[in-house]
């Protein structure tokens, strides 16, 4: 993983502004469903089906933040894969993506 960091200090406390390059592995999945079909509860569990998700990924990501003076933090982050969701002539070409809030205490 590389960290990218900038510091932007006002009195105690900072902005900060950060950028990684995130990766992955994906080692094993499972896939479980319950319904019920007219009052009876069906179940289906399969392991280790690959659903054609590529075992790698490879992104990018940035976050800023801020900090209080009670130590808590908040902040909007970003994400972008650069690696395709699926693999090659599977589906269509995806590229997952994320972008949010988060609240720390």
């Amino acid at each position: 993983m590389t960290v990218t960091e900038y510091n932007i200090s006002v009195d105690e406390y900072a902005d900060r502004l950060f950028q990684f390059v995130i990766g992955g592995l994906r080692i094993s999945n499972s896939i479980k469903v319950v319904h019920e079909i007219d009052g009876n509860k069906q179940k289906f569990r399969e392991k280790n089906n690959d659903l054609n998700i590529n075992k790698w990924r490879l992104g990018l990501t940035a976050r800023f933040g801020s900090r209080d003076k009670n130590n808590s933090s908040s902040g909007f982050y970003a994400t972008y894969y650069l690696t395709p969701l699926f693999e090659k002539n599977t589906a269509p070409e995806l590229h997952p993506w994320a972008i949010g809030f988060r609240v720390g205490f």
